[in-house]
């Protein structure tokens, strides 16, 4: 059942000349004036609102070897391998480098400190290649691009690790071949030997050799479980692992009329095609586009003219007027000589490629890797895939739309990156007609900001399903095979600017990241957020999804561990805690003392000892003229949009302050505080740690737990903090 049609047996069937003019929408909300411009929020032509923190060249672009950039760097040759079962946010945390085994008499091994992973990568060249080869593509960065390492002779420290858990081989640009020697942590999903497994296979793309230990843990048999039930091909129905699960298809699966919710009458056909105005809020730009979506092969086109630019710089969003020069542009067509005198394009979304041509056909403008595949069809009527994307229906209300009003059906889904949200709106009752039966037309949707982007409001019109697919997705007039070598300059950024966001600060100091995300959506979810899931199918009702609400039974904390203690948590960077007990008040206080400068600096009480999530913290932040301000929050998700303030924390005091390079952080709290997370002063404490970069809370170069205090009756002693460590 299902099964794909496959793009070769489309494009050979294509062989009629299709001109797919985009039509000018008659009538209707907002339609009239505002010049069309590039289509895609954050980079032209894409649909992406999030292109611009991982296309290459942009001045937004994440820097090498950051964790989600990972997730957008799949190698054009990638097979059509399973992504399923992978966590978001894993990529950073499980000795991020690449290759495996036969490390036996190689030239050593070059060992780097990962920024995201607060680790040591390994990485072991293998016999063939010479030391002085291996010691230059060291200093390169082999691990991490850019991240240059130590070269030391013989074999990683990692082989001789209890933890052990295997080794990923690949070949490097340069040809050289090397292993990454992977240690796999216990109890941890994000660096477990299923982890660290589908990170060499999936995203490493290397070839995966566990050690005995992961070996035993891998699941018998070989076959993939499908999908769905009645899905017969393990790439059907097949979801992006992680957040980008929320709404896509992974890059190389493909959906079918049984994958789960496609007979709901608020899913979208499988095949079809729509026209849509979008409006740019900050900007006040309007940009138009015809697109077809077939999901049957997890493909998109989208048509789009790119006569009007719009102007980003990092102070706002600037529409470039009639007349300007276009020369801080950093998102316009004309950074591209490819698209020079380009003013009408066609671009293809195809599993895990983009693929621009000028409208009339001919040879590839450009590609570029996409880090998901289209939209799934049923996208905003689940919770599916992590607990970040969550969904509420919000019930019926009229809409202003097409001249008039419109009886709608709303559904908002968050965005997890920042802790967003999307609101999208369908007919109230389904009234088109399709060959998967009646179908509900969403006619209108509201996607919080994103880099390069502002929140923008698009309106949908001249929904159909009847066109000749084949004709639309033809690859004999656009001929993919031309797109070969025709990746975009990383440097065509705007004059003089350097690639990407930087990992320093502009006098050297903490490194900013305020333009990765929207640290202040207009459109945050706040706690009043509740999950409601509806369908839409016949006889379904709005189903709320509470927490359960159990009441606490009292607390009584009874003291059985040592009144004083400490442990330094981390050489270098020096990181050491000292805790107080106040038996008689039922608080205790830590004091944390570090020679870091790099930017935050915080600790946490987690709900499984040394997991990130979930967690109550203590976070001490930077804010105007470098005051520090201690704060309390609750970690609900390793995105930074799950760190949020949590004021149901008390702190019965707290300070903080520099001197020189040691910056001191006090805090006082009771066992039970209010937050999520209760302190048992009769059992083990394991605390974790994070040092972070940039003023606020952010991705961080350097954490870990350590055991605070024991039971066992083992007196602790408190250490001396930034005393010559």
């Amino acid at each position: 059942m299902g099964a794909r049609r496959r793009r070769g047996a489309a494009a050979a069937a294509a062989a009629a000349a299709a001109a797919a003019v985009l039509g000018g929408a008659a009538g209707g909300r907002g339609r009239g004036g505002g010049g069309a411009g590039p289509a895609g929020a954050g980079f032209p032509g894409t649909g992406c609102p999030y292109a611009a923190l991982w296309s290459p060249g942009s001045p937004l672009r994440l820097p090498e070897g950051h964790p989600a950039l990972a997730l957008h760097s799949l190698p054009a040759d990638a097979a059509a391998i399973s992504l399923r079962g992978l966590l978001d946010a894993g990529v950073g945390n499980a000795s991020a480098a690449a290759a495996p085994a036969g490390a036996e008499g190689g030239p050593g091994y070059c060992e780097t400190s990962n920024p995201f992973s607060g680790t040591r990568d390994c990485t072991q060249f293998l016999a063939g290649t010479s030391a002085e080869a291996a010691r230059a593509a060291c200093a390169a960065g082999v691990s991490m691009p850019g991240q240059a390492g130590e070269f030391s002779e013989g074999r990683c420290p990692q082989y001789s690790n209890p933890d052990f858990g295997g080794e990923c081989m690949r070949t490097t640009d340069a040809g050289i071949e090397v292993t990454s020697v992977m240690t796999a942590q216990d109890g941890n999903p994000m660096g477990d030997c299923a982890m660290i497994t589908t990170v060499c296979t999936t995203f490493i793309q290397g070839n995966w050799d566990p050690s005995a230990k992961c070996a035993a843990e891998a699941p018998a048999g070989g076959e993939e479980e499908p999908n769905c039930e009645g899905c017969e091909d393990p790439r059907e129905c097949e979801m992006m692992p992680g957040v980008g699960g929320g709404a896509h298809i992974s890059p190389f699966g493909y959906w079918s009329s049984i994958c789960p919710l496609q007979e709901s009458p608020y899913a979208s056909p499988l095949v079809y095609r729509v026209d849509s105005e979008r409006f740019f809020m900050e900007s006040k730009h309007t940009e138009r586009s015809r697109t077809w979506y077939d999901a049957t092969i997890n493909a998109k086109r989208m048509d789009n003219s790119q006569e009007d630019g719009f102007s980003l710089d990092q102070e706002g969003f600037d529409q470039t007027g009639e007349g300007e020069e276009e020369e801080g542009n950093p998102f316009s067509f004309d950074r591209f000589e490819a698209f020079e005198n380009v003013t009408e394009t066609t671009m293809f979304h195809i599993d895990n490629k983009f693929y621009w041509f000028a409208r009339e056909g001919g040879e590839c403008l450009m590609t570029m890797n996409s880090p998901v595949g289209i939209l799934r069809p049923n996208w905003i009527l689940d919770n599916k895939n992590t607990k970040s994307t969550r969904t509420q229906y919000l019930g019926k209300q009229y809409l202003e739309y097409d001249d008039g009003f419109s009886l709608v059906k709303q559904w908002r889904k968050i965005e997890p990156l920042e802790g967003a949200y999307m609101i999208v709106s369908f007919e109230d009752e389904p009234t088109w007609e399709t060959p998967e039966g009646l179908r509900s037309r969403h006619i209108q949707r509201t996607t919080p900001g994103a880099p390069g982007a502002g929140d923008t409001i698009e309106y949908f019109y001249n929904h159909t399903t009847d066109f000749d697919a084949a004709e639309i997705f033809n690859f004999t007039k656009y001929d993919l095979s031309t797109c070969e070598g025709k990746e975009p300059d990383r440097s065509f950024g705007p004059p003089g600017a350097d690639e990407g966001n930087s990992t320093e600060g502009e006098d050297g100091g903490r490194p900013d990241f305020s333009s990765f995300l929207n640290e202040n959506p207009n459109l945050r979810v706040d706690e009043s957020f509740v999950d409601v899931l509806y369908d839409g199918l016949p006889g379904a009702v709005p189903i709320v999804l509470l927490e359960a609400q159990v009441e606490a039974p009292p607390f009584k904390p009874v003291v059985r561990v040592p009144l004083q203690g400490g442990a330094v948590a981390s050489k270098d960077p020096y990181l050491a805690l000292n805790y107080t007990i106040d038996e008689e008040a039922g608080t205790f206080e830590i004091e944390v003392e570090t020679n870091y400068t790099g930017g935050w600096v915080g600790v946490a009480f987690p709900e499984t000892p040394c997991a990130m999530v979930p967690a109550d913290a203590v976070i001490a932040e930077f804010g105007e003229d470098d005051e520090i301000v201690v704060g309390t929050f609750r970690l609900e998700d390793v995105l930074v949009s799950g760190t949020k303030p949590d004021p149901k924390q008390s702190l019965a005091g707290s300070s903080a302050g520099r001197t020189g390079d040691t910056l001191r952080m006090t805090f006082s709290r009771a066992f039970d505080n209010g937050g999520r997370e209760r302190v048992d002063p009769s059992k083990d404490l394991v605390i974790n740690w994070a040092l972070g970069m940039g003023d606020k809370v952010s991705f961080h170069p350097h954490r870990g737990c350590v055991p605070l205090w024991t039971s066992e009756g083992v007196r602790a002693t408190s250490v001396e903090a930034l005393d010559g460590p």
